[in-house]
């Protein structure tokens, strides 16, 4: 197993620029306004069947159309949460369930992000989905900071033939990519004389976990995934920025981020890469959910 870790932030770091950047009013309204257009825009996709009316599509404009429809429907979803939203709130109705204000709902989010990218990855032939992750509100958005590159990153590289050292494609292997958390450490309030039932420590790390059983990170690429610019790609423009931009979104959360990678012989559920990150969080009893820590 080979592994490496990027992080942790350091705590002196000047954020002073995201805190501008969130308070800019004009910037906030021009985006307000391009999502708004945006919103209006996707009531028209999918886009292949209008673009066929044109012209023949191939199948790689297909599937570069199916992308944008998922993207673009994720986008709208994600924009309107952040613009809805009063990211220092955790105010819940008489169901305890979120609010418009409470900011990001981590399992909710989770589950729109995968109903969107379900005809992606159907059509890639891999399967996708999530397990267990707790009922957590975050102030910022992981699902496009953080969880939805790693995904997109999963499908690019993961299953990528050039790195099929055992020959794994010949066996038809069912390809996978999961989504899951946990908190770092839980507390057992199982009543007297028995036992199992656990919720979050009171404080800690919550893990976000994004695994693939693919064909794994060569040993002399694994410790440059995180680098700015770094690309196996022969076309290096425009490439290398999606792992060192989720690196520098969790750091700047006070996270850290690892990657686990697999390339041995073995079952396929050996095989593969992991990514973890660190959310910092308190647990709030009275509500039941985890909370993010500034």
């Amino acid at each position: 197993m080979i592994e490496i870790i990027a992080g942790p932030v350091d705590s002196n770091r000047d954020n002073s620029a995201n805190i501008e950047f969130a308070e800019n009013k004009t910037l906030k309204s021009t985006a307000l306004e391009f999502f708004n257009a945006l919103e209006e825009l996707v009531q028209y996709f999918p886009i292949s069947p209008v673009l066929e009316q044109v012209a023949p599509l191939t199948e790689k404009q297909k599937k570069i159309c199916n992308y944008l429809d998922s993207v673009a429907s994720m986008l709208v979803y994600y924009a309107n949460r952040f613009f809805n939203s009063n990211t220092g709130s955790t105010n819940t109705d008489s169901n305890s369930k979120p609010t418009q204000s409470d900011g990001f709902y981590l399992i909710e989010d989770v589950k729109v992000f995968i109903a969107n990218i379900f005809a992606i990855s159907e059509a890639e032939k891999t399967d996708f989905a999530f397990r267990e992750i707790e009922k957590f509100i975050t102030h910022v958005d992981y699902i496009t900071g953080a969880i939805e590159p790693l995904v997109w990153n999963a499908f690019q590289h993961a299953f990528n033939p050039a790195n099929d050292v055992y020959s794994r494609l010949q066996t038809n292997f069912l390809k996978f990519i999961r989504i899951n958390g946990y908190p770092e450490q839980e507390v057992d309030i199982s009543p007297l004389g028995s036992s199992g039932y656990t919720i979050p420590a009171d404080s800690g790390n919550y893990i976000v976990v994004v695994k693939d059983n693919g064909f794994g990170i060569q040993p002399d690429v694994l410790p440059h995934v995180f680098d700015k610019g770094f690309t196996t790609k022969t076309d290096k423009e425009g490439h290398g920025i999606g792992l060192w931009a989720v690196k520098e979104f969790v750091e700047q959360n006070n996270g850290i981020i690892s990657v686990e990678t697999k390339l041995d012989e073995g079952t396929t559920s050996e095989h593969g890469t992991t990514f973890k990150f660190t959310i910092p969080y308190y647990y709030d009893h009275d509500k039941s959910m985890c909370v993010q820590r500034r």
